[in-house]
């Protein structure tokens, strides 16, 4: 059985894996993400990001250690600026994106076109929306806003967009 495709909740890991050059993420590692994030939604709610800051530093360490960063944009115009700043600045952007009530995809952003400002999304399955040559303001309505108030504490549970340096 494979562990990334369109129904698995390694979504997150693939976006991250396709971006980097050559396969960065052990096999491995999709399924301790799977069985870590099963185990880690048995916890109480309130209780459960500690759990998952430790699987995200492991994830961390699995493509080159340095830490990623998270942030939490609000409207087409921080995005522009997010992908310009992670550019800029030697990062990658992986992007939560709203298909359905409570389901979030998360996707890698490349860049096709610079100058043009075309990209191109992958993870384990690209919505037939977002498939091909797309821009920042297309893609933006589908970018996932998590409920406020955000929280200082854990800023990757409010984020929609990953930034995970090049390595």
């Amino acid at each position: 059985m494979g562990v990334t495709g369109r129904n698995v909740g390694n979504c997150f890991v693939a976006g991250i894996d396709r971006l980097l050059p050559g396969q960065k993420v052990d096999p491995d590692f999709y399924t301790h993400y799977l069985t870590e994030v099963e185990r880690i939604s048995a916890v109480r709610k309130g209780r459960r990001n500690p759990h998952f800051l430790r699987l995200y530093d492991e994830l961390q360490d699995q493509v080159g250690g340095e830490p990623f960063l998270y942030a939490r944009l609000t409207s087409a115009e921080q995005l522009h600026a997010a992908a310009l700043d992670a550019d800029l600045n030697g990062y990658e952007l992986v992007l939560d994106m709203d298909f359905a009530k409570d389901v979030v995809h998360s996707l890698g952003l490349h860049v096709i076109d610079k100058r043009r400002a075309h990209y191109r999304l992958s993870s384990t399955h690209t919505p037939p929306a977002l498939r091909g040559v797309v821009t920042l303001d297309y893609v933006y309505p589908f970018l996932a806003q998590p409920p406020d108030p955000p929280s200082d504490v854990f800023p990757f549970n409010d984020a929609n967009v990953a930034y995970v340096p090049q390595v």
